[in-house]
């Protein structure tokens, strides 16, 4: 009888810790959220670079993501998700953008339109134009295309500092290793709070001033460089999530923070980091005379039930085929 009451309660425990070990894998999972990071566009295929791609590769982008299921996050959904105040979607995903070129409005902003994609646009302050801009070459934002894009829904303004990206090497990597928000050789943490901090409240201001976006809980490092003095000013000015550019899945498990990033170029498969759905519709276009000419029952019975009078385009499950 003892033996059996031993058994019994190892089964137990040992039970309890096959749950336990299912419901954190669930954890862990639901924990996971892609991130992309593009940064300019052009429709000039000779004008592509580890930078830039083109108009048509993003919209594949897009439409994959639309095709599949996918779910487009912004920060103020990331941080309701790690409250527990909302629900992970089935196949997240988080669209970023850095630096706020004008392709940016030009073409990706009608691209997300047309798909319901939304993304976050990192600004580099100084960057953005003045509204009464007349360059005929410009190649960043005026702040009238980043207010309607923030005010469409589809678009979040986040910051990329106003001016901390080198400018003393021409935006280029320093020599020195010492980049964007890095701490300066021999700069006390006083100093390093003023410089920087000033900077990021300039970056904050000039979005909060020139759009209708009322805070800023975004932050891209710049060159994906990082320092630990750095996130006590992000707290102070109500920045929730930063990304970084090293390349990896992204867990809010442990946090908002320090998020990884895939580079998007012309030569990334974007199905190696987002796995297709099996279940993903797609749309045909049925006609009157069409059931009798379809073979596959499944498909014809659904054809048969959204039956048009005339020319029409509609859903058909992809497992149905």
């Amino acid at each position: 009888m003892k033996k059996f009451w031993q058994r019994l309660v190892l089964f137990g425990l040992t039970g309890a810790f096959f749950v336990s070990c299912i419901s954190c894998s669930a954890a862990n999972t639901a924990s996971k959220v892609p991130i992309l990071m593009y940064h300019n566009l052009t429709n000039d295929p000779s004008a592509v670079t580890s930078m830039t791609i083109t108009g048509e590769r993003f919209q594949e982008d897009m439409e994959y993501l639309e095709y599949n299921g996918y779910t487009p996050l912004l920060s103020s959904d990331l941080i309701d998700i790690r409250a527990g105040k909302e629900a992970m979607p089935e196949r997240p995903v988080m669209i970023t953008f850095d630096d706020g070129y004008r392709s940016n409005y030009d073409i990706a902003y009608p691209i997300l339109q047309k798909t319901g994609m939304k993304a976050v646009i990192a600004l580099i302050g100084k960057s953005i134009r003045a509204n009464d801009n007349t360059e005929a070459n410009r190649f960043f934002l005026k702040w009238d295309e980043a207010a309607e894009m923030a005010d469409s829904g589809l678009v979040e303004l986040g910051s990329h500092t106003y001016n901390l990206h080198n400018p003393q090497y021409g935006g280029l990597t320093a020599p020195d290793g010492i980049n964007g928000i890095q701490r300066l050789k021999g700069e006390s943490q006083t100093a390093y709070n003023k410089r920087v901090g000033e900077d990021l409240k300039q970056s904050i201001d000039l979005i909060t001033q020139n759009t209708s976006q009322k805070n800023v809980l975004f932050f891209a490092y710049p060159f994906g460089a990082r320092d630990a003095w750095m996130q006590p000013l992000l707290q102070k000015n109500g920045i929730q999530v930063s990304v970084l550019t090293n390349t990896e899945t992204a867990s809010i498990r442990r946090g908002l923070t320090d998020l990884p990033r895939y580079r998007i170029t012309m030569d990334t498969k974007l199905s190696d980091i987002l796995p297709a759905n099996p279940n993903a519709s797609h749309d045909i276009t049925v006609r009157a005379h069409m059931p009798t000419m379809i073979k596959n029952e499944k498909i014809r019975q659904e054809v048969a039930r959204h039956l048009p009078a005339q020319e029409r385009t509609i859903k058909i499950p992809k497992s149905y085929t």
